[in-house]
């Protein structure tokens, strides 16, 4: 995976990836638990977990996420909270 900043992604996953394996490379190990480091050893297994997971995001959060001003509390409730049980 390339090296990208937050405002550089161009698909929710990407962003979550990116700011994952940021926080988790970038916390000291005295802070991290261990755990994290022999699960998420690398990026790529970072990557492979989360495309694995099924994870589901809500519409257009990327471009909340992006966006230069934040969000109205309306728009937060007017998103579905239906969850698709697999």
């Amino acid at each position: 995976m390339s090296r990208i900043g937050p405002l550089d992604a161009s698909d929710i996953f990407v962003y979550v990836i990116w700011l994952a394996w940021t926080c988790l490379s970038l916390t000291d190990t005295k802070w991290r638990n261990p755990v994290f480091t022999m699960v998420f050893a690398t990026e790529a297994l970072l990557q492979q977990y989360i495309s694995d997971g099924l994870l589901t995001f809500a519409p257009s959060l990327l471009d909340i996420i992006q966006g230069s001003a934040p969000s109205s509390l309306a728009y937060f409730k007017s998103l579905p909270t239906y969850v698709n049980k697999c």
